[in-house]
């Protein structure tokens, strides 16, 4: 979907996205599966790591959450992973099933982040608010969730709300060209001319993927 997509290229500012699952670097690390014919290449395909296939994923991380050998409540990490290969796929409805599981064994603002992703794109704008404001209380700097709050505020066109929350992701992440270009966008609609075309144009020549990006969730 396009949310996925679009956080697939933010690979910034401590930040590894996994699929639709933004994780610090750090814990972005296959966890331990023995036994039951599991390998750690089976795990980092479940993950999404080295550009696995939406489809393998889900038949991997399936595989692995049948084997009985994932501890709990760690069952909960591949129960997300899968959800975000669902959601590239287009399957809203496991992907929110999947979450919905992973949150009863673990309530992570990760979880409730993707969460958000998978009712945007099924339109669920006033739920994916909730979800979005809950984690942007649990993580405050979490630059993707100001962004994708932004995004909503836009879409609903109230412009000037979508600048607020577009300035607060690229505070947190001055590199994030995506956000820097929807808040040129935003301006552009709020009536701020020249802080408009300027903001467009410092995201160009972060990126040449800046606009197609941003377009593709529906900021244009």
């Amino acid at each position: 979907m396009a949310e996925g997509r679009l956080l697939q290229r933010v690979v910034a500012g401590g930040l590894l996205v996994v699929g639709c699952v933004a994780l610090p670097l750090a814990d972005a690390v296959a966890k331990p599966v023995r036994g039951g014919g599991l390998t750690e290449q089976d795990l980092k395909e479940c993950m999404g790591l080295g550009g696995a296939a939406p489809k393998a994923q889900v038949e991997v991380c399936t595989r692995i959450l049948k084997s009985g050998r994932v501890r709990h409540p760690h069952q909960s990490d591949y129960h997300a992973w899968r959800a975000a290969a669902y959601l590239a796929l287009g399957q809203t409805t496991p992907a929110l099933a999947d979450l919905d599981k992973a949150l009863s064994l673990q309530d992570k603002p990760e979880y409730r982040f993707q969460r958000a992703l998978v009712l945007m794109a099924r339109a669920s704008l006033e739920d994916a608010v909730k979800e979005l404001d809950a984690v942007m209380k649990a993580t405050p700097d979490f630059a993707p969730a100001w962004f994708m709050r932004g995004a909503i505020a836009y879409r609903q066109a109230d412009y000037p709300l979508a600048v607020t929350y577009f300035d607060g992701a690229v505070t947190r992440l001055p590199t994030y060209y995506q956000a820097i270009h929807a808040r040129g966008l935003a301006r552009l609609k709020a009536g701020e001319e020249e802080a408009g075309r300027k903001d467009i144009a410092e995201a160009a020549g972060m990126s040449s993927h800046a606009e197609k990006d941003v377009a593709a969730l529906g900021i244009k």
